[in-house]
């Protein structure tokens, strides 16, 4: 489970866990400098009882994300960093750290539905359309589609923070990022 702490990866975490999985939360370190994400991840982690590991990812956000990012608006450019980081460093980071652990799937909290027809996976909109993201994970190859889970994508986030605040998770109250 990409675990940042947030209410919706918390609830995601939850969900997996209610439905009898074996959840492992995994946390990306993408800055340099003070950064509470990890420790969110890890609180959380702590209060649903599952293990939890930061993975490093500093160097490679910083060449795939963030220096192409500053040439993109050198040269006048309106980059997208969040599909290129989702592409080439956050999903393939994680999922080589989720089969590090055993695992055989990688779930996120983003609101993004997933569909297969044949061999070929297809992302489509959740449920709720104001919070949808699919399109900034349009660019992610079809290996690791595949072994993608979105236990959010029939919800609205209304009815996810309302399930944190159900289960009790210190998340319910954190604000957006």
């Amino acid at each position: 489970m990409a675990l940042s702490g947030g209410v919706d990866s918390s609830v995601a975490a939850w969900i997996l866990k209610q439905q009898g999985h074996q959840v492992v939360g995994l946390t990306l370190q993408m800055g340099h400098g003070a950064s509470e994400t990890w420790r969110a991840g890890s609180e959380v982690a702590g209060q649903l009882g599952i293990a939890h590991f930061v993975v490093p990812a500093q160097g490679q956000f910083n060449r795939q994300v963030v220096e192409p990012m500053v040439a993109a608006y050198a040269t006048g450019q309106t980059p997208n960093p969040c599909a290129r980081c989702n592409a080439l460093v956050k999903f393939p980071l994680l999922w080589q750290a989720a089969q590090a652990q055993g695992c055989q799937a990688l779930a996120t909290g983003h609101y993004a539905d997933l569909h297969q027809l044949d061999d070929r996976f297809f992302l489509a909109e959740a449920a709720d359309l104001n919070k949808s993201q699919a399109y900034f994970l349009a660019r992610l190859a079809q290996d690791i589609l595949g072994r993608l889970r979105f236990p959010l994508a029939g919800f609205k986030k209304d009815q996810v923070r309302k399930m944190a605040l159900e289960a009790g998770l210190k998340s319910a109250s954190r604000k957006e990022s």
